[in-house]
């Protein structure tokens, strides 16, 4: 899955949790999307969401969209 993310542009991942919450955070090239469209379409993917399918309770909105926070603050 490693390699696979990386092949697919996401770079600087990192999960954080918070109780039964976990917030990630990642660089993507060109753009989340994407990467996480070429990573989703991937046949390591298929099996990674299976093995975690009784774990994740919500990845994407009733739409079927990625689930994501907008950033309201960066300090470099």
């Amino acid at each position: 899955m490693q390699d696979v993310l990386r092949a697919s542009g996401v770079r600087n991942y990192t999960l954080f949790r918070h109780g039964r919450t976990v917030i990630a955070y990642c660089e993507c090239e060109p753009d989340a999307p994407t990467a996480f469209g070429l990573a989703g379409a991937s046949e390591v993917n298929a099996r990674w969401s299976a093995w975690f399918e009784d774990v994740i309770e919500e990845l994407t909105d009733s739409d079927g969209n990625l689930r994501y926070a907008a950033e309201v603050w960066h300090l470099d």
